[in-house]
């Protein structure tokens, strides 16, 4: 059985395990970003009155992306970066669905 110190190093020198972190990572704030700078912009113009709406329209915008990155891993056969970028994706737009009911 390999050691702590190994494992470390193991770990750390792991290429795919920091792609695989690196792509999501990106993916996920890219999804964010455009979620919450097209909402703003729709807010400050004023399409949208309450933060009720504007967090529904964060949700549809977070769950097109984990949609589309699902499409986009998979027809790349990088499924292991599409599942995890598409899951994260689902959940924020499910949790501003939510957090849009409670309001």
């Amino acid at each position: 059985m390999a050691d702590l110190k190994t494992s470390a190093i193991d770990w750390f020198k792991d290429k795919e395990y920091w792609e695989d972190i690196a792509v999501r990572s990106v993916t996920t704030l890219f999804g964010e970003w455009v979620a919450i700078a097209a909402s703003s912009a729709l807010s400050n113009k004023g399409v949208f009155s309450s933060p009720r709406q504007s967090n529904t329209f964060q949700g549809i915008i977070d769950l097109l992306f984990g949609w589309g990155y699902y499409v986009l891993f998979k027809s790349l056969n990088k499924m292991e970066f599409g599942i995890m970028a598409s899951s994260i994706m689902t959940v924020l737009g499910i949790h501003k669905f939510i957090e849009a009911l409670v309001d």
